[in-house]
């Protein structure tokens, strides 16, 4: 196999001998998020401030999509 070449120029080295590291599932990515934003949220809270309103955002919209998933895998489950 012939690596193709960077924007550098240079050609790519591949890796053979070792695996491929892909992405985190997004499960567990979604899981991970949802933990930190809530532990900063705690840690600003302890500190008597307000966490950013992007993380609130954020969280609702991770929340929404757990929702969204888990109400779908129900109805799945229940249609048989």
């Amino acid at each position: 196999m012939t690596p193709s070449k960077a924007a550098t120029g240079k050609p790519l080295v591949l890796a053979s001998d070792e695996p491929t590291i892909g992405l985190k599932p997004r499960k567990l990515h979604d899981d991970e998020r949802i933990k930190a934003i809530c532990e900063a949220v705690i840690r600003y809270a302890s500190n008597g401030q307000l966490p950013d309103k992007e993380w609130i955002e954020e969280l609702a919209d991770l929340i929404e999509g757990l929702h969204d998933k888990i109400g779908g895998e129900m109805r799945a489950n229940q249609d048989g």
